[in-house]
């Protein structure tokens, strides 16, 4: 009987399995055919043990584990992108069994598929899996993550213990990879729950209390051993707390005034456009703002019958992708904010229109938030070539000075010198001599290029003050050379 159901399902949802793994690799066909890396993966290719620390110093352990646990195969650009797609496919339509099984209203092929149209295009993913250096991993956690999901609606499913235990334990390796899992697990259990009490599973207030209180239980215990394993690491390796996730809590750091309006501005950019999607993700806030509408008008329609739990939860779902940015009173990082096109891909599935117009409407969105990442990937493999090229230039100009000299480049210049790249993302599209207005990251990327030199990070402080009054790079007096350093000045 088993087995005929799943080749019942197969059957029924082949060609959308088929066309959508297609749809994912033409999404990403730039990074897959081309070869390029970006910020932070630099640093990895040249300190990896230095920098697997630095994750251990902001909890990051489950994502150590498992580099070490694949260490002895060599870290190759190519292969690593491949693996990620791969591995983002799979966990996408995992999401999609997990909401579909419980929820007659998308099962269906066509729904199936926009549900990964949505997904597999999204630029917040494209800008996560952008950090080569982690890609790999936070795909293999984000399935790891939807089968812990799976777990979890078996546990109130069928009531066995070790469905909870199960859960408990991907939960907490999925927060030891990446913290952001926390929201995506308050938004899906919201989901659940919404979906659970639409399908008349859950009918009496005591069975909904009973269901959260669980579920917060769950996470509780999950995020306890998460702390615990954490603080039982640093201890053993000798290692301190990085401030890296603290620091971005405006509430710790800034007057009320100021989180209050960052969480609103943070509501304009991720529904309404502004600032940042306005100038890059517009087709993708479209599509957030098309879903909210209709989300909206969904909750007003629970409303006025009466059913008002039903009415907040939609808003609840709505919300879920805030989360993070109401507990920071800040924004937070877009390739972090991976809830919101899970939320958008499960609500515009469930609330579809069975109209030409309104496929086709939906249609034009996910085309343009096609476009919009191929924009980004293309223009950050323009600006790696362009970063190869400034980095070969610097060292033709210093490459006499050198031996037993330490090259230092302080100020920062986009090697973007012919003004090719239009889009730039959060991280996509910097350039290594222009990070967020300094070049830190110059000399480990021209290691990386296996230019032999020596470098001083340290030192960029009192060299910028030693070249002050030097013009700049490419001028002939903006160098400065003494027996120790050789100091490049970009601006």
């Amino acid at each position: 009987m088993k087995k005929e159901k799943i080749k019942n399902i197969w059957i029924k949802y082949q060609k959308v399995l088929l066309v959508s793994f297609f749809f994912f690799l033409f999404c990403y066909g730039i990074k897959l055919f081309t070869y390029s890396y970006s910020l932070d993966t630099e640093s990895f290719m040249i300190y990896k043990d230095s920098f697997l620390n630095s994750w251990l110093q902001i909890n990051r352990f489950s994502l150590v584990a498992l580099k070490e646990i694949f260490s002895f195969f060599p870290f190759n650009i190519y292969v690593t992108n491949w693996i990620t797609v791969l591995i983002f496919y799979l966990a996408s339509v995992f999401t999609y069994f997990n909401f579909a099984r419980i929820c007659p209203k998308i099962r269906e092929p066509k729904k199936a598929f926009f549900f990964l149209a949505v997904i597999g295009p999204s630029p917040i993913f494209l800008e996560q899996f952008n950090f080569t250096l982690q890609s790999a991993e936070i795909a293999f956690f984000f399935l790891l993550f939807q089968i812990g999901m799976y777990f979890f609606q078996k546990y109130f499913e069928e009531h066995k213990k070790y469905h909870a235990v199960l859960t408990i334990l991907i939960l907490f390796a999925c927060l030891g990879a990446y913290q952001s899992f926390a929201p995506l697990y308050i938004a899906e259990t919201i989901i659940f729950l919404f979906i659970t009490i639409t399908s008349k599973k859950i009918k009496k207030n005591k069975e909904i209390l009973n269901y959260i209180f669980r579920a917060i239980l769950i996470f509780l215990l999950s995020f306890f051993l998460y702390f615990l394993v954490s603080k039982i690491l640093l201890n053993m390796l000798n290692l301190n707390s990085n401030s890296y996730l603290t620091s971005q809590i405006s509430w710790l750091h800034t007057p009320l005034k100021t989180s209050i309006f960052r969480i609103i501005k943070s509501i304009a950019y991720i529904y309404f456009g502004g600032g940042y999607f306005v100038s890059r993700y517009v087709h993708f806030t479209f599509l957030n703002l098309f879903v909210l509408i209709l989300g909206l008008k969904e909750s007003i329609k629970y409303f006025k019958k009466k059913k008002y739990v039903l009415a907040i939860l939609i808003l609840m779902i709505l919300a879920s992708p805030l989360i993070m940015t109401f507990l920071l009173g800040n924004h937070e990082p877009v390739r972090a904010q991976f809830t919101l096109p899970i939320v958008i891909s499960f609500l515009l599935t469930y609330m579809w229109i069975d109209k030409k117009s309104f496929t086709v409407l939906v249609t034009f969105f996910i085309i343009g938030q096609v476009l919009v990442m191929g924009t980004l990937q293309y223009s950050d493999y323009i600006r790696f070539q362009n970063d190869k090229i400034m980095a070969e230039e610097i060292y033709e100009d210093v490459k006499e000075y050198l031996p037993n000299r330490k090259l230092v480049i302080v100020g920062a210049k986009d090697s973007d010198v012919e003004g090719k790249i239009k889009v730039r993302g959060e991280a996509m599209g910097i350039s290594f001599f222009d990070h967020y207005g300094v070049s830190d990251r110059s000399t480990t990327f021209m290691k990386t290029l296996n230019y032999p030199i020596e470098d001083d990070r340290s030192y960029i402080n009192e060299a910028t003050e030693l070249v002050k009054d030097l013009e700049v790079y490419p001028s002939e007096n903006s160098i400065f050379v003494n027996d120790q350093y050789v100091i490049v000045k970009l601006s």
